[in-house]
Parts: structure tokens; sequence; C-alpha cells
């Protein structure tokens, strides 16, 4: 593939953001390596030495996709992809990377200095670590028009979509209680509590209600929540009535599944009854018997193995 760019054809997204004065980074956040092909020719990463002038690394992926070349980098996009270590492109845009970071991250800097990140959660840098260091390649994409998130498989990649479901959802940030869900699911995959199997319609998640209770938990217990989202009386979130009122996981899935019908408030116009309605209706409540002992990736089938328990 190398033999189809010359020096002369190359602008645009392959070249460098700063070439000029001390700064030592350029494209991609990475730091130049100017002794080796001069001025702003040649990045370093943990995993790659990087030409921008051909869009290619030196050495070969170590997380190879299937019909891109190894020596090819951020999915062939770099405009739309970000891969800060040179291993895969995690971040589809500057939204979703910021938000990742913004709780991923143990320091900020402020003023030119290196101080404590306030919104720091171990919980989600530990799951955030454990995607990054997996195998596989997974990307955080944000969709502003998107009301939910979804984890979802290509046959390539896998993309964590981040949507904004508004305040019903039930976190003070709710683009921020989607990118906690979709994390958990990805650690879920991870886990070997679902796969992606390949049907008639492509790769779907062979996820269950249960699993879509958990990752709600785990916001839930993560993340801010309000347990009322009306201005005039209280009708619950999403996330308020799976932690606060239903008292069992067989509440949450019927509710996630069925709805609440005829739930009772206490209005300023007297008591009155509210529907509150299902957010999956089509999904079952599924438990995955996961039998494999070692990564299986084919073209029906795509999962990791459970963690083995300690004797």
């Amino acid at each position: 593939m190398l033999s189809f760019f010359s020096a002369k054809s190359v602008v645009g997204p392959f070249m460098p953001f700063c070439c000029t004065g001390g700064y030592r980074y350029g494209f991609n956040g990475q730091e130049k390596s100017d002794e080796i092909k001069g001025e702003g020719n040649s990045y370093t990463a943990q995993f790659w030495e990087y030409d921008p002038r051909i869009g290619r690394r030196w050495n070969m992926d170590p997380k190879p996709v299937i019909n891109i070349s190894v020596y090819g980098c951020f999915n062939n996009s770099p405009l739309k992809m970000r891969d800060p270590l040179g291993d895969t492109a995690l971040y589809a845009d500057n939204f979703s990377r910021d938000m990742v970071q913004k709780y991923a991250s143990k320091t900020v800097l402020k003023k030119g200095k290196e101080v404590l990140n306030k919104d720091y959660n171990a919980e989600f840098a530990k799951m955030y670590d454990k995607i990054n260091s997996s195998v596989d390649n997974f990307i955080y994409k944000y969709d502003q028009n998107a009301k939910t998130g979804t984890t979802s498989f290509d046959g390539k990649n896998i993309t964590l979509t981040i949507g904004n479901p508004g305040k019903a959802y039930g976190t003070k940030d709710p683009v921020a209680g989607i990118l906690f869900e979709e994390t958990k699911h990805a650690e879920q995959f991870l886990d070997g509590k679902f796969p992606f199997l390949k049907g008639d319609k492509g790769w779907v998640a062979g996820a269950g209600l249960r699993l879509e209770v958990e990752a709600k938990l785990f916001v839930a217990n993560s993340l801010p929540i309000k347990n009322d989202y009306w201005e005039t009386y209280e009708v619950p979130t999403q996330l308020g009535y799976l932690k606060t009122i239903a008292a069992s996981d067989v509440q949450r899935i019927n509710y996630l599944k069925f709805g609440v019908v005829g739930y009772i408030l206490d209005t300023p116009q007297g008591s009155v009854k509210v529907n509150l309605s299902p957010s999956y209706p089509e999904m079952t409540d599924f438990i995955f018997d996961n039998t494999k002992t070692e990564r299986v990736k084919d073209d029906k089938y795509f999962g990791y193995p459970l963690p083995k328990k300690n004797p």
C-alpha cells in the first residue's frame, strides 16, 4: 500500500498540526521525533513510530483490523479517529475522548500545573484500562442525535456509541451516564457475560435484561442521580426507579421490559396515575450459558470465556 503514496501528493489529514518552535507535540497529540526524518516528519508513541507524510506506521499493528493493512493507521480515517498509544483507534471524535479522560484520568493540567482530577472515577478507570489493553479494537463515538447508547460489533471494531437520553434517564449529566453504561457493557463482553452473534441482519449482542440492570445500577451507584424529572411533581427517572423504588432485580427487569402501569402520584392537582413506559420491550431475560474456554472470533461468533475463579 505504500507504493500508492508520494510525498508530493500527501496533503491535509496526514500533515502535523504544529511543526515550528519548541513545542514537542503535534498530530494526534503525540511527541514529534524530529531527529529521525526532520521536523514534523515522524511521531512516536508507545506502540509505533508514525510517518505523517504517508499515514503509515513503521511496525505492524499489534491489534490488526481485518481488511486494513497492518501498517495502516486510524482505520484509514485520520480525520475521524484518534489513536494516542498507536495500538488502536480508540476515539471517533474529540468529544468522546474528552468525556472518557474526564473520568479515567487521575490528574489534569490547570494553568500549566498537574492537579488531582475531582471527576476521576476509579472503577470507570479500571474498566477503561481493561478495554484499552484488550487485543480487540474498541472505539468510543459520540452521537448527539442518538437518544440512547449502544455497544455494537461490525465485524471489525466494537463501537461504544454515546447518545444523550435527556433528563428522564436520571443522571445529572445524561451523556456521562450513557458513557458509564456502555463502558460497563464493554467490560461485560470482555468478562464473557455475552457474545456477539452473526445473524441474517448482521451482528447482534447476545445479552439480556439482567446485564442491562447490572449496567444501569453501576451508573446509579457511580454518578449523582435525580429521582424525579418533571418540573411540577415527581415522576421517577429511569435510574431513580431502578435504584430507589424497585426492590429486586426481578422488579427491575419487569420495569425495563413491561414498564409500570398505574403509578400513583400525589400532585398539586390531586392524585393521578402515570404509566412509565418500558425501555426494552423486545429484550428478554436471557442468560448466556458460556462454555467457552478461550476467546473465539469467527464468522458467526465473537466472545470471551468467563474469568477463571480462584481456588
